[in-house]
This record gives C-alpha cells, structure tokens and sequence, in this order.
C-alpha cells in the first residue's frame, strides 16, 4: 500500500508541473508583446531626435553661411574706407545713399551685395550695410554694420556684424 500512495502522490505532482507550465507560457507571451512595445517606443523617440538633429544642423550652416555674408559686407566697406592707396574716407564720401540716425548722418555703401556666384553662399547676400563715422580731437572713428541673410526656400536665417575702426 505504501507503494501506490507513492504513485498516486507522483502523478498530482506531475499534473501541477504540468498545469504551472501552461500558466507561464501565457505569461511569456504577455512579456514579449510588452518588451516589443517598449523596443518600438523607443526606436520611434529615437528616430524623432535624429530628424531634430538634422534639422538643427542644416540651420547652423545656414546661420553660418549668413555670418560669412555680413563679413563679406564689411569686408568690402573697410576697403571703400580704407583704401591702401589714399588716405582714410569719411562714411558719407564712399555711400551711395544717406539716411538719418539722430543727430550723426548714417550711410548706406549698398544696397544688396549677392552672392549667387559664389559657391557655399549660393541664395545668401549682404543686406543693410550701414557706416557712420564721427570725428573727435582729430582721430575720425567708425562703426559699420552689416546683416548677412541667406534664404532655403523654406526659412530665411539673417546674422548682423558691427565692426569699430578708428583712422591713423
């Protein structure tokens, strides 16, 4: 007798193993659907950074190329003042056009400079190039101004560049 109460405890044994099996393959089936889930959230999030990212960067070298532009403007201002010929020009005696700021005159060199032809700055141009120039016990200071802007089609990005000079 001893030996079939053995066996019948055996097969109840069996039968739990049996039925604990059953209830862990119900669960792993629930943990991989949520390990999936939680993989795809992930790749959509990283997916969305990576697209900020490129957008970020294609607006910096915009950026960049309207700064290049502005110097460019003021590259070519400090040479019309500044010839390495001549002596020191006023802002008035190079501008093509005046406008009033306060009580000192402000001056225009150009209106727009493009830069369609050169490559890297291609839909960029310097735009508002100012000067103004005041003279104190002799010495003749200026400030001149120059805002790059460069267009995508899309978005406009523009960069202003101020530089103090002073003649000899």
């Amino acid at each position: 007798m001893c030996h079939r109460k053995r066996k019948t405890y055996n097969l109840k044994l069996h039968r739990s193993r049996l039925y604990t099996q059953k209830g862990q393959r119900g669960s792993s089936i629930v943990l991989a659907l949520f390990i999936i889930v939680v993989m795809s959230l992930l790749a959509a999030a990283m997916m969305r950074m990576m697209a900020t990212s490129s957008e970020t960067i294609a607006y910096e070298v915009v950026g960049t190329r309207a700064y290049q532009a502005a110097n460019v403007g003021l590259q070519q201002s400090l040479t019309q003042i500044f010839p390495l010929s001549a002596d020191a020009n006023h802002c008035d005696g190079v501008s093509t056009t005046a406008t009033a700021d306060g009580d000192r005159p402000l001056q225009n060199f150009a209106n727009i400079i493009s830069f369609n032809n050169v490559e890297g700055l291609n839909n960029c141009e310097a735009v508002n190039i100012t000067c103004d120039d005041i003279k104190i016990d002799g010495v003749t200071y200026y400030r001149l101004e120059s805002t790059g802007q460069c267009d995508t089609g899309s978005e406009q990005t523009s960069r202003t560049v101020a530089v103090e000079a002073r003649s000899l």
